[in-house]
């Protein structure tokens, strides 16, 4: 059986009919018929019954989270167990014990960040912050791991059954804050820049400045060969911060000569994308603004991002993305610890819960940034290497897409980032040795 299976339910709500399409359309890639009449069933096509176990072959037992009008109140939150994987809004009846659908809808969607109003000084959702912290079951791919242990009951009651096969994928993706460290400054900047290394008697950087400007010795932040190097045949994204200078926007500017050669150098062996400032995501103007200086640098359209310091509010940073003409989004993930922020390693689209509508922006999350390991969890370059076994064991155990999240001066051997190449070079051998660990299903 390789066609679409139907899901019988007497309610139907936008909702329900989005983390259907995720599971079945997306997931299993198998599609899904939705019923709501009886009368209406095919009974020679496999039948899930999502409401009262009436004698159903495979039926899920709702909580009535994914029928209310407020989809940012959810369920009392409370971890049972089943297959040997913690799980939540219990129902205990049914074919499993709790609203599995209901569950991964409360993942996916970040209902939690729309109740929770609690930030950091960024206007962050950090995982401290989340329900699932303490338990520590943010760093854990939970939506993954229920729909491969969901895939073997779905099979004993429809033999036949044959989703698509998930392989292990990687995404290289590195966020550029700063090209270059000394090259391509003006010149009212870059004498600024010397003299304050003299006021503050650091030496070794001003003699370093001078040796690259002068000398030709290479930029510590040009580290884009030895990225290509080790990434080699994998799937590389480069996203450019191109706002105006400003406290935590630090680039070149974007009419830099320099910084344009490098953008379209960059695009001939990797996708760029737009790295949208800290100013811009109060201000819709600001970020179209810095989306058409991409484009023009590039001669085409952009269609990914993601967000400088990681600042994601939702829902207005995805819509005033939406509304920019993005497709893909690169953001959500955790700045204070690697982990799972919507629950999964498949990329999904974005659900606006309050306006409680499925939308064409697709998320791919990502899992790990260097800048946790390094600054938030205060790890050395060794101590981040086990960190990043870890993860990448758990998404090659689903068959999921590693995202990996670096800076390009995170590869510079220089200041606080001297001994991370290594690192990075772990973690790109691990992604090379193999699909994944253990049997396939």
């Amino acid at each position: 059986m390789t066609g679409p299976i139907q899901v019988f339910s007497q309610r139907d709500s936008p909702a329900l009919r989005f983390v259907l399409s995720f599971i079945f359309d997306t997931f299993y890639g198998c599609g899904f018929t939705f019923v709501s009449e009886k009368s209406a069933l095919d009974v020679s096509v496999p039948i899930i019954t999502y409401g009262k176990d009436d004698g159903a072959k495979l039926n899920i037992t709702p909580t009535g989270y994914l029928f209310e009008d407020d989809l940012s109140q959810y369920p009392p939150f409370k971890i049972i167990q089943w297959k040997g994987l913690p799980a939540f809004f219990g129902t205990g009846a049914g074919n499993i014990p709790f609203d599995l659908f209901g569950a991964i809808f409360f993942l996916l969607s970040r209902a939690e960040e729309y109740q929770n109003k609690t930030r950091d000084h960024h206007g962050r959702f950090l995982a401290s912050h989340s329900t699932l912290f303490d338990s520590g079951l943010y760093s854990r791919p939970l939506v993954d791991e229920w729909l491969m242990a969901f895939l073997p009951l779905i099979r004993n009651h429809f033999p036949g059954f044959t989703p698509q096969e998930r392989s292990f994928q990687w995404i290289n993706t590195l966020d550029v804050d700063v090209a270059y460290a000394y090259h391509h400054r003006g010149p009212l900047r870059w004498i600024g820049a010397c003299a304050k290394d003299i006021l503050n008697l650091n030496l070794s950087n001003f003699f370093r400045r001078m040796a690259v400007q002068f000398y030709g010795a290479a930029d510590p932040f040009d580290t884009y060969a030895c990225e290509a190097e080790l990434s080699k045949g994998y799937d590389t994204k480069y996203f450019f911060l191109l706002g105006n200078r400003s406290r935590y926007d630090k680039n070149l500017a974007h009419s830099s000569t320099g910084l344009r050669t490098l953008i379209s150098t960059l695009a001939s062996r990797a996708e760029i994308g737009i790295h949208p400032s800290y100013e811009s995501n109060n201000s819709s103007v600001i970020l179209e603004k810095e989306i058409d200086r991409l484009r023009y640098i590039l001669g085409k359209k952009v269609g990914i991002s993601r967000q400088h310091y990681l600042k994601l509010s939702l829902p207005h940073t995805y819509r005033n993305l939406i509304n920019a003409g993005i497709a893909v989004d690169y953001s959500m993930g955790f700045t204070d610890r690697p982990g799972f922020r919507s629950g999964t390693c498949t990329p999904h689209f974005f659900f606006d819960l309050e306006k409680q509508e499925a939308t064409p922006l697709k998320i791919v999350p990502f899992t790990i940034m260097e800048v946790t390991l390094q600054d938030y969890m205060g790890l050395s370059a060794k101590e981040a290497m086990p960190v990043y076994q870890s993860f990448i064991d758990q998404v090659k155990a689903v068959n999921g897409t590693f995202v990996s999240l670096w800076h390009n001066e995170s590869l510079s051997e220089s200041g606080k980032w001297k001994g991370w190449r290594e690192v990075y070079t772990f973690m790109a051998n691990l992604v090379h040795s193999g699909a994944r660990y253990g049997e396939k299903d």
